[in-house]
């Protein structure tokens, strides 16, 4: 994937803020009907070029990246946290948890679902993508004993929490 440069990042962020700040003028503005129709179909020309270029800058050798953000579900429990994913078409060789710096980091690679020559689709609305998620784990957890378990498309992460530390006396000596 071709990571956008800070550059790139400002140029794209100048020019989505700029089409908003037009479109909000627009509105504003006492204009005849067909003037202020150009102006939004400007607006939304720009939009679509705007969009365009991000999508361009997140695909891989030119082809377009379906970036999918799974939902999900957080139990908390007495000595732990459960953090459910739905995660469709993806099989535990596609699928990456990471912890890094308090942060857990959910990575997976849905593909076409392989056909027989004998078999065609007629409506496909699920398609191949790539999906991500980062969640900020509290201090509380245990990173050491974390688990997951890919079962039925549903990706289920175990957060033990640390054992609450004890009271202890300090002895103080004497200088």
């Amino acid at each position: 994937m071709n990571l956008l440069s800070q550059k790139q990042l400002k140029e794209l962020e100048r020019e989505i803020k700029e089409i908003f700040d037009d479109f909000y003028l627009s509105l504003e503005q006492v204009l005849p009907y067909q003037e202020k129709q150009a102006k939004l179909n400007s607006l939304k020309q720009r939009a679509e070029n705007w969009i365009k270029k991000l999508k361009k800058a997140l695909s891989r050798n030119g082809e377009e990246i379906n970036l999918l953000i799974p939902p999900a579900d957080v139990l908390e429990l007495s000595d732990q946290y459960k953090i459910l994913l739905d995660l469709p078409g993806v099989g535990k060789d596609e699928l990456q948890v990471l912890v890094k710096n308090q942060e857990l980091y959910i990575k997976a690679k849905k593909t076409f679902a392989k056909l027989s020559s004998k078999e065609e689709f007629i409506a496909q609305e699920s398609g191949p993508g790539e999906y991500f998620r980062k969640l900020q784990l509290p201090d509380e957890i245990d990173q050491e004993k974390i688990q997951a378990q890919l079962k039925n498309g549903v990706l289920e992460i175990i957060l033990p929490k640390k054992a609450p530390s004890q009271v202890r006396t300090v002895e103080v000596f004497p200088a």
